[in-house]
């Protein structure tokens, strides 16, 4: 049965597409620019923006353009439409894979919410990007903890390896932890993990020995983060110069996660958004062969690499040599990052610290929270790799680093 509410809402949607073109219908509105979106959302009534999140969620919720707060509501809806439904298909009798898949997904999702909000209680938790369909059923899910319409200080975080929607909560507790860190529950911060390409994981494990993840996952972090800045632009609080700059923005890649991070530099694509990069337990930079190709200045440039890493001593001493394939190790001089003090934390067998970087109470942390908060002068420097440590690494299966004399040192 219709009702006058429903008749309402229905106009209200009707009227809210038209100020897209008259007639339009929601594919219109998905294939608008994040600029055309940003300035379609603001043009819209109090009546119309309700509406169309309502009805329209999922659109909402991954429109490019429009403010974090915005997406949050609509993907929080697309959720607990999908619990409710994948729920009462299972309850009559739907076994099915995707079923299961769906419902399996939205639960990941929902308990790594209730994960940032449990360590970080007080905090704004904005489910940024939600999709249990994407990637083959791997997954899409941005999920941050902070106000990212509002925060000065932001970093996005790109998982390596792995990384799909079942891992919601463990990565949203990596950016819960650096977000207390960095000062969050006394300043103007924002961690969004990034959950957004299709990264090696499970029976595709095996295109981790090529940079095409890699390179396809750049190209949509690149877009996500154009989105992103767009919709601060439009809020009024975006990138600028001296008073007029509202946002110190971040990214920081661990493990595959980094290469995808210097896919996504490539050639200075980010130049103009991008404050800083981090590069954790990095296998190689990628398409970038300097710290200088990210186009923000070389000091700007970030990079964490423990002693005991396996995987960290995987890139080469140039970006066309190295043992992953995946270009240069970014902890070297040719690099020419700000290598960081990075020891310590659990070592686990075989790839010793890889997986301690986000560690409480880790060197590591102590230094991504400086870089976070805008205090990257501030960080402990550690000393980077000779072209000769990394060769005689790989030639004797050892881990060749400064590094470990630091480490002796205190």
């Amino acid at each position: 049965m219709t009702t006058a509410t429903d008749q309402d809402r229905a106009q209200r949607v009707r009227s809210a597409l038209d100020k897209v073109r008259p007639g339009a219908s929601s594919p219109n509105l998905e294939q608008m620019t994040a600029a055309e979106r940003a300035r379609w959302w603001a043009g819209l009534t109090t009546g119309e923006r309700t509406a169309v999140v309502q009805e329209l969620p999922e659109i909402i919720g991954a429109g490019q353009g429009l403010p974090a707060s915005v997406r949050d509501r609509a993907n929080r809806i697309a959720l607990d439409r999908d619990l409710d439904q994948m729920r009462a298909v299972v309850d009559l009798g739907d076994r099915s894979d995707d079923t299961q898949k769906t419902l399996r997904n939205a639960q990941s999702v929902r308990t790594g919410l209730a994960k940032a909000q449990q360590t970080a209680p007080g905090a704004v938790i904005q489910l940024y990007a939600y999709d249990p369909h994407a990637f083959g059923g791997d997954g899409k899910v941005v999920v941050a903890v902070g106000d990212l319409d509002t925060a000065r200080n932001v970093a996005w975080l790109v998982p390596g390896v792995g990384a799909d929607i079942s891992r919601t909560a463990g990565d949203v507790q990596n950016a819960a932890d650096l977000y207390k860190q960095a000062g969050g529950d006394r300043g103007d911060v924002a961690t969004a993990i990034w959950i957004g390409y299709d990264a090696p994981s499970g029976a595709d494990l095996g295109a981790l020995t090529g940079s095409g993840a890699a390179r396809d996952g750049g190209r949509m972090l690149a877009d996500d983060i154009a989105g992103f800045v767009t919709a601060r632009d439009q809020l009024g609080v975006g990138q600028g110069s001296g008073v007029d700059d509202r946002l110190n923005l971040g990214l920081i890649g661990h493990s595959y996660g980094s290469t995808t991070v210097g896919w996504a530099g490539d050639n200075e694509r980010m130049s103009d958004d991008l404050d800083t990069v981090t590069l954790l337990g990095s296998p190689g930079a990628g398409g970038i062969a300097t710290a200088d190709e990210f186009g923000i200045g070389a000091t700007n440039v970030y990079v964490g690499a423990a002693s005991d890493d396996a995987v960290a001593h995987l890139g080469g001493a140039t970006a066309n040599t190295g043992i992953s394939g995946l270009g240069i190790d970014p902890a070297t001089t040719a690099f020419g990052a700000e290598r960081f003090r990075a020891e310590g934390g659990d070592v686990a067998p075989i790839l010793g610290n890889h997986s301690s970087y986000f560690q409480i109470g880790s060197e590591s942390l102590e230094n991504l929270g400086r870089i976070v908060a805008g205090r990257g002068g501030d960080i402990t420097h550690e000393n980077r790799r000779s072209t000769a440590d990394v060769i005689a690494g790989q030639l004797s299966g050892g881990r060749r680093d400064p590094a470990v004399d630091s480490r002796k040192a205190g």
